[in-house]
Parts: structure tokens; sequence; C-alpha cells
């Protein structure tokens, strides 16, 4: 605002886009705190995520044993099981 009559006759800025850039900068300047509570978020959502896997885990675990079962009656079933049960890491 101080440069404003040099802004206008030199580079051509209006008033109107002073009044802009100030409102975007208040607009970022509002955003700036929220990194820190986009972090908080991600973490306790990857604490939910390691109980939900645990939880997982103990259902895939009983499971495994209604599965045996199918072992011996049907050994193409239990070994298609068995490989949709391989974790695949990326």
């Amino acid at each position: 605002e101080e440069n404003l009559e040099v802004l206008t006759t030199e580079y051509g800025v209006t008033a109107g886009q002073v009044d802009d850039l100030k409102a975007d900068l208040d607009g970022f300047l509002a955003l700036n705190g929220q990194p820190r509570a986009y972090r908080v978020a991600s973490v306790q959502a990857t604490k939910d995520l390691e109980l939900l896997f645990a939880e997982a885990n103990v259902a895939l675990e009983k499971l495994d044993k209604v599965m045996s079962i199918f072992k011996r009656r049907d050994v193409n079933f239990y070994n298609g099981y068995l490989a949709a049960r391989v974790i695949v890491d990326n």
C-alpha cells in the first residue's frame, strides 16, 4: 500500500490487485498453522490402522483354522486360499 502510486504508474498494478494479494496472503497465513493439524490426524489414523490390522489378524487366524477343513477335501480351493493370504508388499 505504501508503494501503490509507484506500482500503479510504473507497473500498472491496480488497487484491486493489491487487495486481492492481501486477501490471498491472509488466506495463506490462516492455512499456515493447519499442517500440524493434518499431521496429528495422520498419526491418529495410523494408530487406528495398527489396531484394525491386529483385529484383522485375529479374524484371519480363526479363518485359517476353519479353512483347514478344506486341506484334504478340496486341495485346489485350499491352495487358492493360501495364495490369497500371501501379503503383497509393493
